[in-house]
Formats: structure tokens, sequence, C-alpha cells
């Protein structure tokens, strides 16, 4: 019996044995490589390595946007099964409300990831760290960071949480700033903490710098003084432009009012326009020296051509249009000097009919800029009755048409450079730089570059933009804003712009401001009074920073040869 027990028992031994082997046998050889697959799914990760956008710098290597790092807090909700204790810690940590932490964890617990929070300090990932919670993962991203803040704002623009462009260049040039995420493959123990690297399955691409031609000095003085200029004419919104002359890199470009982009929480959307690539003003005045251009090219007038504006004011098609006063007989010179209504328009209606189109078309006013800023815009011309006496009437003073600021500048840069259209830039390299071409013959350009020196003299409209010890080239427009019932008397854009040196100019500065308000009842504001100040203020310094003597040689500074 007892033999019989023992013989069973060895049985019974053995074919457990056999079928434990043969379990083992099935698994290492048959299931092997399904477990060692299961094995690695449930220990590694493939986990991502975070990249930088490349910086932008201004001229001078001042960085206007940078990316510095910061902690994104993730979870695998489906292995997260922490206390109310351990729940309340991590939500004191994050500064959120507990409650809501385990809502979000328990509506998402079918997930195997999860953000919790980004952009947290390395304080914060530390305090989570010392938790040691199951499922709980600090993973290293990055924040665009805006020294300059709301001074260059409608240039950098800025990105949205996971460093995409929006804005500004951080917008135009993307792909150039934007990097590429690597990968690699690491273990991780059953709480989520790193135990090795495995292998890199893909080596992170870092994104390309950005150098602008921007100068920082010159476009925090730039912002400070439209501030100003807004505040103290009351004004809605003022935008200003400052060009390298040699190169046609712009140095400043500011636009009040402004934002702060590193705090988009309540951005105001109007504030992000772009106003001066974005918005169409009539250029008013600041066209009269297109008019003597076309005048000189005619053949027909030189500098000092007679002009008869008595009685002071003329009709076409019974449109009544006047001077502020009766100047009599003025120059070709002093139509711009007096900034003569009249004046330009008997010159428009005797010149030939396509004359003043063919020049807006050749200063560019009917091309985009190209200046690389999102939203850019191109003026508005109908050009169906240019046969039309009181179309080149009120043409030849800046209204009927549109153009953009930046256009404007442009225009303006085909006569400081002498009749060559220069490709404005808001690059530093020079491959992004186009070859001029001549639109207008060099005498011409420079007779209007001088008959423009008037404009800031004494008896000129501009007087308060003159700069002791240099020759200054401007002109002045105070366009009447449209209203519902037609053109304003009482709601004006004023408008100058300003070339200096006259002889070997270095800089061109246009400066906007819409809707100033007069200071005192029955003051006038103009672009003479309140736009000109402005240019005076921001040339006076860029002067100085360049080393620009009155006598006209450059001793350095800005770094005019090196600009895009």
């Amino acid at each position: 019996m007892n033999e019989r027990r023992h013989r069973t028992a060895i049985v019974c031994f053995a074919l457990v044995t056999a079928l434990l082997v043969g379990q083992m046998s099935y698994i290492a050889v048959v299931e092997r490589y399904f477990l060692q697959d299961q094995s690695k799914m449930q220990s590694e990760r493939l986990q991502k390595i975070p990249v930088h956008r490349g910086m932008i710098y201004d001229r001078l290597g001042e960085p206007m946007a940078i990316s510095t790092p910061v902690i994104a807090v993730t979870v695998n909700p489906s292995r997260v099964n922490w206390s109310e204790n351990e729940i309340a810690s991590v939500a004191e940590i994050l500064d959120s409300d507990a409650s809501e932490l385990r809502a979000k964890l328990e509506s998402n617990r079918s997930r195997a990831f999860l953000y919790l929070a980004r952009r947290q300090t390395p304080q914060k990932a530390l305090a989570l760290q010392q938790l040691e919670l199951n499922g709980l993962d600090i993973q290293t991203e990055y924040r665009r960071y805006y020294p300059l803040g709301e001074v260059s704002a409608h240039l950098t623009g800025f990105t949205d949480i996971d460093e995409r462009g929006l804005e500004g260049l951080e917008r135009a040039f993307d792909s150039h700033l934007d990097g590429e995420v690597g990968t690699r493959r690491v273990v991780r123990d059953r709480v989520g903490r790193l135990i090795r690297d495995v292998r890199y399955e893909s080596l992170p691409k870092y994104g390309k710098d950005l150098v602008t031609s921007i100068d920082s000095r010159l476009q925090f003085l730039a912002y400070s003084e439209l501030q100003n200029v807004v505040e103290e004419y009351r004004a809605e919104s003022a935008s200003l432009i400052l060009l390298d002359v040699p190169t046609g890199g712009v140095l400043a470009l500011a636009n009040v009012p402004s934002y702060n982009p590193n705090n988009t929480s309540n951005l105001q959307w109007e504030n992000v326009r772009n106003r001066a690539v974005t918005d169409l003003v009539e250029p008013g005045s600041t066209f009269k020296p297109f008019v003597a251009l076309a005048a000189l090219e005619s053949g027909r007038y030189s500098v000092d051509t007679e002009i008869d504006t008595n009685p002071g004011w003329t009709v076409v098609r019974s449109k009544t249009i006047e001077d502020p006063r009766n100047y009599g007989v003025l120059s070709l010179r002093n139509v711009l000097v007096k900034s003569s209504q009249v004046g330009s328009t008997r010159i428009a209606l005797d010149l030939d009919e396509q004359a003043l189109l063919k020049v807006h078309e050749r200063v560019g006013f009917h091309d985009y800029v190209l200046l690389g800023l999102p939203g850019e815009r191109i003026g508005q011309l109908s050009g169906d009755d240019i046969s039309k006496p009181l179309t080149r009437a009120t043409m030849s003073y800046g209204y009927g048409f549109s153009v953009t600021l930046a256009q404007l500048a442009r225009s303006y840069l085909t006569i400081a450079t002498g009749g060559l259209q220069r490709q404005i830039s808001i690059l530093l390299r020079d491959e992004y730089r186009e070859p001029d071409f001549r639109v207008f013959d060099q005498r011409h350009a420079l007779q209007v570059l001088d008959m423009l020196t008037g404009v800031v003299g004494p008896t000129g409209t501009a007087s308060k933009s003159s700069i002791p010890g240099f020759q200054v080239v401007g002109k002045t427009g105070t366009v009447r804003k449209i209203t519902d019932s037609g053109y304003s008397d009482q709601h004006h854009v004023t408008l100058f712009v300003g070339i200096v040196p006259m002889k070997n100019p270095q800089f061109l500065g246009l400066v906007m401001v819409d809707g100033p308000k007069p200071k005192v009842e029955g003051e006038k504001v103009s672009g003479g009074s309140v736009s000109a100040p402005v240019f005076k203020r921001i040339a006076t310094r860029a002067l100085q920073l360049r080393g620009v003597h009155s006598r006209g040689t450059v001793a350095g500074g800005i770094g005019r040869d090196d600009a895009a």
C-alpha cells in the first residue's frame, strides 16, 4: 500500500515537473520574442529630446528673442494611484486645486500620457521629484523670452506654447528658427524613474539664429518717443520707421500702442497689428516731391520755374482747392517749401495725363515692399479715371490713393539714393538684399533732395525738425481723416519724412501720428508741429551713434557697412 502511494507520488511529481518544464520551454522558445517585446513596452520608452529655437539678434548682437529652459509635468493616468494626500501635495506645488486635479486624472484614466502643467520652474520640478510618485514624469522644454518686451513686439512677434511662430519675425521665419526634436529610447522603472539610456533614435537639430538690421538703442528710443507724442497729443496711435540709407536696412520700426509678447494671456489683437506694414493711409503732401520729379522729367520745369497760385485757390470740376493763404507766384522749389495745394494742382494739370501715374508706379506704390513681416498690404490706386482733371488734381497733393508706411519710406529712399530703388530689409545678411536699379535720373532726384531742405528751413513747414550743424531734408503731410460724413476738418493724420544729412545721406525716418488733438483750444496740429520733432530727436541720436560729423564724414558707430 505504501509502495503504491510512493509510486503515485513519484508519477505525480514527474508529471508536474514535465508540465513545468514544458511550459518553461514553451515560454523560452515559442513566446520568447513576444514576451521580450511586452517587457520592453513596460520598461522602455521613446523620449523626445527637446530643442530650442534659434535666437533673434539685433545688428549689434544683442538678443531680441531667447529660448529659456522650463519644465513640463506629465503623468501616465493609467498608472496613477495616488492617495488624497499625494494629490493635495502635487496640487499645492503646481498652484492648482486638488479636486480639479483629481477629476482630471479620473477623466483621463484610459490615457497613457497627460500634461499636468507646462512652463514650470526647475524649483517646482525638484519638489515634485522628491515626492517619488508612480506615473509622474518631469520633462524639459523651452519657453520664448523677449528682452525688449513691448518695445520690439511688432518686430519679434511671439510663439505659442509649443514654440511655433504666430506673429512677427517668429512667424515669418518660423522654418528657419525652428529646430527638429530628437528621440531616444530609455528604460524606466515601474514608477517612471529613468534607469538608463538605450540608444538615440534620431538626433536633434537646433534652430538657426536670425540676425536683424535693428539697432536696439534706436528701437528703444523710437518707441519711447512715440509713447510721448501719443500721450502729449492724446493721439490714437503712432508709428515710426528708420532706415539706413546706404544699405536699406531697417534700424528701427515701432508702433504705439503695443503689447507684451512675454505675456499673451490677455492679448488685445488690435494692438498686435503692425500698423507700419498693414495700415493704409493717404500720403497727403508727402507725395508732392514726386509731383516735382514728374515736372522735372517733363523738361518744361526747372527748380526755379514759376507757378502762379493766385488768388490762393482754384476750382477743378466744381471742387475748390485752396492754400492756407495766397502765396502768389511760387517757384517749383517753394511749392514744396510752402506745400502749396494750388501749386501742385496746377503742375499736375499741366503735365501729361499719365505722368503722375507713371511716377507712382516707379517708386513702388503698386508693389509689395517684401519686408518679411506678416500682414503686409499693398497700396490702393485706381488709375481708371486718371484722365479726369479732378483725379489728377487730388492725386497731386496725396489724396485719392493710399499706401503703407513701409511703401512710403521706400519711395523716399529712391530720392535719398539719387534715383535708385533700393530694397529695404529687416535682415542683416547681404544675401537677402536685391541689387539696386535706377528709376529716376540722378540729376532730378538730387534736385528734389536739395529743394526739400527748404521745408526744414525757417520759412518751411517743418522748421521744428532742423538739426544744428546738418542739412536736413524733409516733407510734411497733414491728412484729413475720412469719417461717415466725408473728410473731417477736425481729425487728421500727421506725417513727416526726413533724410539726414543731405550730402551723403545716412538716415531716413518716417513718423506718423494718427488722430492727434490740439494741446490748447484753437491750436492746429500738423506734420510739422507733431511728427517732425519726433524725427529730429531720433535722427540726432542716430547721427551721434554713427559718429556722423556736420561736415558729412562718418566715424563709425552703428556700423553702416554690415547692414542688410
